[in-house]
């Protein structure tokens, strides 16, 4: 009876850290979306910052996560970490056209980098200006000037005209890769079959 009682003691004790390795494994299982969220709400800044970058490392493309962890380095004056963030997590919000966060992240990455907004107007420009161009050299045939045209410029095309530039730039490069095989074909049946040669050792 003694020995039962003093081990009454170690088993609670024994069952107290079962139940607390129970607990800390149905956390660590939880899912990484709500464990991000709970992170995102922690009054701890370094806690939520691990959290939304390990999330980031996995689906790089979640434009929300994108846009909070580039809020919160801009908090912190990690102005270059936070305007690469923000600049993706703008670019996916418009394609998937939600204006709206488009928006919140450009104003958030217009304070993270003050040049955002002359460069993009520049860039909304020089997409316009260059299509101009590039059509009218279309139109008289001389495909291969129109396409060195928009060569440079569709990486970066933005603006009303983006969508229109870039089809003319990929119906171009579709003619002239169309051309590249075609004149590889011609040469292939003007070359004819070639003789085959054998060395005897």
């Amino acid at each position: 009876m003694r020995r039962l009682r003093r081990g009454l003691p170690l088993l609670a004790g024994c069952v107290a850290l079962t139940a607390l390795a129970v607990v800390a494994h149905g956390r660590a299982a939880a899912p990484r979306e709500a464990r991000v969220d709970d992170a995102a709400g922690t009054d701890d800044p370094d806690l939520a910052l691990d959290a939304l970058f390990d999330h980031l490392r996995r689906a790089p493309d979640d434009a929300e996560a994108n846009r909070r962890l580039g809020e919160m380095l801009l908090a912190r004056e990690d102005v270059d970490r936070a305007a690469h963030h923000l600049e993706h997590a703008y670019a996916l919000f418009t394609a998937a056209g939600d204006e709206k966060s488009a928006k919140l992240a450009e104003r958030d990455l217009n304070r993270a980098d003050t040049l955002n907004r002359r460069r993009r107007k520049l860039y909304r420009d020089l997409t316009k200006t260059l299509l101009l161009s590039a059509e009218q050299l279309a139109e008289k045939e001389n495909y291969e000037r129109a396409l060195d045209k928009l060569d440079g410029v569709a990486p970066i095309a933005e603006g009303d005209d983006a969508a229109e530039l870039i089809a003319l730039y990929e119906s171009l490069k579709k003619r002239f890769e169309e051309l590249d095989i075609e004149a590889g074909l011609d040469g292939a049946e003007a070359g004819g079959a070639r003789p085959l040669v054998t060395h005897e050792s």
